[in-house]
């Protein structure tokens, strides 16, 4: 078996790329972005899936709880320290950003 040095590996990490579109821009203005260069990102995280998260109505003057859709999300690269516990999500409709315990999420099912 051959092993690569560290140099060698990094190199290869720089030349993966993630085709990358954006929020509220057409999907033709998308492009292909070297993410694992160092010192490019501090963070950088794709969608993972679709959960309910509890989170207090925005729509309403009541504080109570409900459940409501988000996306998840899983860091390809992260250089800051977070807690392993701290899952970020994006509530859908008012696209709010927010940080939930990972054990609160309830994975979406479609019933089909």
């Amino acid at each position: 078996m051959d092993l690569i040095s560290n140099t060698e590996a990094a190199e290869c990490r720089e030349k993966r790329q993630v085709l990358v579109e954006y929020d509220d821009v057409e999907w033709q203005r998308r492009e292909w972005i070297c993410v694992y260069k160092e010192g490019l990102f501090s963070l950088f995280m794709v969608e993972q899936g679709l959960s309910w998260v509890d989170r207090r109505d925005p729509y309403t003057s009541s504080h109570a709880k409900i459940l409501w859709p988000a996306h998840t999300f899983s860091a390809l690269v992260s250089t800051i320290d977070m807690p392993s516990q701290a899952q970020p999500v994006e509530f859908l409709l008012d696209r709010e950003l927010a940080f939930t315990d990972y054990k609160q999420l309830k994975p979406f099912q479609d019933r089909r």
